[in-house]
């Protein structure tokens, strides 16, 4: 799945939709917390639950979870951040989560994950 919005096209989920992921994004760059994304979407949690699930597969929390993890990947590849400080971050209070939450995603954990990109450089 492409999490990236500029991708999210007339037969991909709505603009509204599009635009709160951009806000969400935006947010979680800034500070580390992406904020309020049903505030964002300007919609009922309900209406942006069936939407995410409907063209993304999966529920709001596991897809703002997908984009807080990304964050932390690129955090991790390109800083020298320990992996605690990049979990919280992107908004992970709880460090075993977020690491069986990141493995689950890339297939690694943290620590890992660095060291692969360190070996390619």
């Amino acid at each position: 799945i492409n999490h990236d919005p500029r991708h999210l096209t007339m037969d991909g989920p709505p603009q509204w939709f599009a635009a709160a992921v951009e806000k969400y994004r935006a947010a979680l760059e800034a500070n580390g917390d992406g904020g309020d994304f049903i505030r964002y979407a300007g919609r009922s949690m309900e209406h942006v639950n069936r939407v995410c699930q409907r063209y993304l597969g999966m529920t709001t929390t596991q897809y703002l979870t997908t984009l807080r993890l990304d964050r932390a990947a690129r955090l991790l590849r390109f800083t020298r951040r320990d992996v605690l400080t990049v979990a919280a971050d992107c908004g992970f209070e709880n460090l075993s989560y977020f690491h069986r939450r990141f493995k689950q995603q890339f297939g690694v954990t943290p620590r890992r994950f660095r060291m692969q990109g360190l070996e390619g450089t």
